[in-house]
């Protein structure tokens, strides 16, 4: 079985602390017998950076010994890594299968064999040997080397004669049942990995150390064939963000200045101005540095240059204002000379340093609710405000003493400026309307009123969103097909999911995970489906398509070739996100909680009739597992103590006949790799087989499971 738990701790709580907490908790819990709780990755649900497959081999069982033992140690030497999970393969074991027949004629029981091949496989120390002139390691060595030293184990004698593993059984190289399988393009069986980065990490700084150690692997440490072939890098998403952020910056800018040229009608008054901001993104920038933010979309975004120049070009205005009034009226000093222009500019600035101080202060004071958000939404949008108000403190700062001092050196000759005339014709007409506001107050503020009042009532309507919406460039399937279905036929249909969804020629690739994966971080079964899939380049797609166009065609195709299923469509970074936030991957969900689950069931089949008849509901469902299909093997205890069998002592025939268990280990070098007993397959194959499977007895005889 498996069991995920996720705990919330108050925002800003030290990690390493919160684990500590957890690990002494863990440690004074009562657990059942066999129950090993572990804590998962130092990770966030955006740490997934980089995803591979490793290609060139056709044995999945080699290429996942690979994995184990090639490639996720290399990725993990990687600064910032905090773990690689692999997905698909076959685990490699050493299968001691068990002849039920050869188990009676020995009179023995396959918790004897499990006993016998623990206690025939470990080393032993001696202490020191001392012959007054040196000193020695005394080792027993009995460790377990080869198929062959298992075969070898004596489980028993018989009248003298010992009786070895490979008298009731016989050891091969097998495979771990399987709880997971991936598959790419149309290819299944096939290895991935995952790489997560370290909670708090630099994205960039990891990302180009994990691409080093996949060269390093390609080039020098994989076995010859066999290579790392990318899936999925962040560096895509983070280099499109960035392009985005600065595309925008620098068209921001330029308008910005163009429009300070328009409207002042000086060059250098317009550059004077202009220079604000990239000064201003430096002091924003430097602040960022030292409190430990990051620049990215949600902390860049929210930048309005508009704002950040407002101060400078009050400033910038007066003192070409003040430059022309002492043009057009010479002033004289006290001495008698004529003042001097940086008398006059330093007068202009003195003039306008409160207003600007004050206005840009009230701006930056608007953001103070944001800095009283907790959790969630303190990490969404704390980065935006810190971000603006360092941009407008750097920009008051600027405008207060930086601004005045380069104005001395431009407008020393003087200010030539030209008069836009589209600005003159725009006063004329504030001047017409500002008189008539003057004269009737009362109808200017019955108007001003009624759009406030029309301002709140559309703020009502309008919809809202947990996140921004964020192009990621990848489209991420959820396809849940009916509880019960084995994983092999899940795996089938995922290779049809994967055809299909080729089909489009806006589609990069396809891959798929059916189930969960060995590390037991997603309590999936074999009944869940995720599909990977990423799209081109969009200048490559048809003329006036877009990614919504794309998802509903690819929704309408998977519905009518694969009905029965249940698609969800959304992206990999939002889907984490949501489901470590909310527990559920959907947009929007409604949560049950109670003792019945049966009755939970019923009643959130009633909620899903109501939810899709909600206008833009998409992709409803019900996430809860239903019932799955057991065969349940109920021990009689009347009839096991009447034959002096304790309840155990059945429970250890069903889970080692049946399911097989780890006994021990072998170590090949550095490798490990359980050691497991079973009964043979024939022995285990049907109801009427299992059924049959003897139960030693006290007094040597054998009693059927079905009795």
């Amino acid at each position: 079985g498996l069991s995920v738990v996720e705990l919330t701790f108050a925002y800003g709580t030290n990690d390493y602390f919160a684990r500590l907490v957890v690990l002494e908790k863990l440690r004074d819990a009562t657990l059942p017998d066999g129950v090993t709780p572990t804590l998962g990755p130092l990770s966030t649900p955006i740490g997934e950076l980089y995803r591979y497959s490793l290609e060139g081999s056709d044995d999945p069982m080699q290429l996942r010994e690979v994995e184990d033992w090639i490639v996720e140690p290399r990725f993990l030497q990687v600064p910032g890594v905090t773990d690689v999970t692999p997905f698909g393969g076959l685990i490699k074991q050493y299968q001691i299968e068990i002849d039920p027949t050869a188990l009676g004629k020995y009179n023995l029981s396959i918790s004897q064999i499990a006993q016998s091949v623990g206690a025939n496989n470990g080393n032993a120390g001696g202490a020191l040997l001392d012959n007054k002139q040196q000193s020695m390691v005394i080792r027993g060595v009995g460790l377990i080397q080869s198929a062959a030293d298992i075969e070898n184990i004596v489980v028993n004698e018989s009248k003298g004669v010992p009786v070895f593993v490979r008298d009731i059984g016989h050891v091969r190289i097998g495979a771990a049942q399987q709880t997971g399988i991936f598959g790419i393009n149309g290819k299944s069986g096939g290895v991935e990995g995952i790489v997560l980065m370290r909670r708090g990490e630099n994205p960039t700084e990891v990302l180009a150390g994990i691409k080093e150690a996949a060269d390093d692997l390609n080039q020098n440490r994989l076995p010859k064939g066999i290579r790392i072939v990318p899936i999925y890098d962040r560096a895509d998403l983070v280099h499109n963000t960035l392009h985005t952020v600065t595309h925008t910056l620098l068209e921001g800018l330029v308008i910005v200045v163009a429009v300070l040229f328009l409207f002042l009608g000086s060059v250098r008054a317009a550059l004077l101005t202009a220079i604000t901001i990239p000064l201003s993104l430096l002091f924003a920038f430097v602040c960022m540095h030292f409190t430990g933010i990051p620049a990215n979309l949600l902390s860049l975004g929210a930048l309005d240059f508009g704002i950040i120049v407002d101060g400078t070009l009050v400033m910038v205005e007066h003192i070409v204002h003040a430059i022309s009034e002492r043009e057009k009226h010479p002033r004289k000093a006290r001495t008698g000379e004529p003042e001097s222009i940086i008398r006059t500019i330093q007068d202009a600035a003195l003039e306008v340093e409160g207003p600007i101080f004050f206005s840009l202060m009230i701006i930056i004071c608007a953001y103070i609710p944001l800095f009283t958000l907790e959790r969630v939404e303190r990490r969404l949008f704390t980065p935006m405000a810190f971000t603006v108000c360092y941009a407008l403190l750097g920009s008051m700062l600027l405008a207060l003493t930086l601004i005045p001092v380069l104005a001395t050196y431009l407008f020393r000759s003087g200010s030539k400026a030209w008069t836009n005339p589209v600005l003159t014709w725009i006063q004329k007409g504030y001047e017409v309307v500002l008189r008539f506001a003057v004269r009737r107050p009362a109808i200017v503020v019955t108007i001003s009123a009624l759009i406030v009042v029309g301002a709140f009532g559309l703020a009502t309507r309008l919809g809202s969103e947990f996140l921004p919406q964020l192009d990621e460039g990848v489209i991420w399937v959820r396809a849940n097909f009916p509880s019960g279905i084995s994983l092999d036929k899940s795996a089938e249909l995922a290779s049809r999911i994967r055809t299909i969804v080729r089909q489009s020629p806006e589609v990069k690739l396809a891959s798929s995970q059916t189930g969960r994966n060995d590390s037991g971080t997603d309590p999936y079964g074999p009944n869940r489906n995720e599909i990977f899939v990423p799209l081109t380049p969009y200048d490559t797609w048809a003329h006036g398509k877009t990614k919504g166009d794309l998802v509903e065609e690819l929704s309408k195709r998977l519905h009518e070739q694969i009905p029965g299923a249940a698609f969800s469509f959304t992206q990999p970074i939002i889907d984490n996100v949501t489901e470590a936030v909310t527990g559920s991957a959907a947009d929007l969900a409604v949560i049950l909680s109670g003792p019945d689950l049966a009755r939970l069931r019923m009643m959130a089949g009633h909620i899903l009739a109501v939810v899709k008849t909600v206008p833009g509901a998409a992709d409803s469902a019900i996430e809860q597992e239903s019932d799955q299909a057991q065969l349940r093997l109920a021990i009689n205890r009347q009839t096991v103590a009447r034959y002096g069998i304790n309840v155990r002592d059945v429970e250890d025939v069903i889970e080692m006949a049946i399911g097989g268990r780890t006994v021990s280990t072998m170590f090949e070098g550095e490798r490990r790799f359980d050691i497991t007993v079973r009964y043979v397959p024939e022995a285990r194959t049907d109801i009427n087989a299992i059924g049959n499977i003897l139960v030693p007895t006290r007094e040597g005889g054998r009693v059927p499971l079905s009795e």
